[in-house]
């Protein structure tokens, strides 16, 4: 339980962070970005299916 909420709080971060990085850098990168969140998610969730 521990390391799923560890996990969580992680990918949050990551996801605000490319978030910002992602305003500053502009529109065109925005959706390249959301992408890339989009996958580390489908990764964390993956991740989190095989120990269960």
């Amino acid at each position: 339980m521990r390391a799923r909420i560890h996990a969580l709080i992680w990918g949050l971060a990551l996801a605000l962070l490319a978030s910002a990085t992602a305003r500053a850098a502009g529109v065109d990168e925005y959706a390249g970005l959301q992408d890339e969140i989009r996958d580390l998610r489908s990764r964390l969730e993956a991740k989190r299916a095989d120990k269960v």
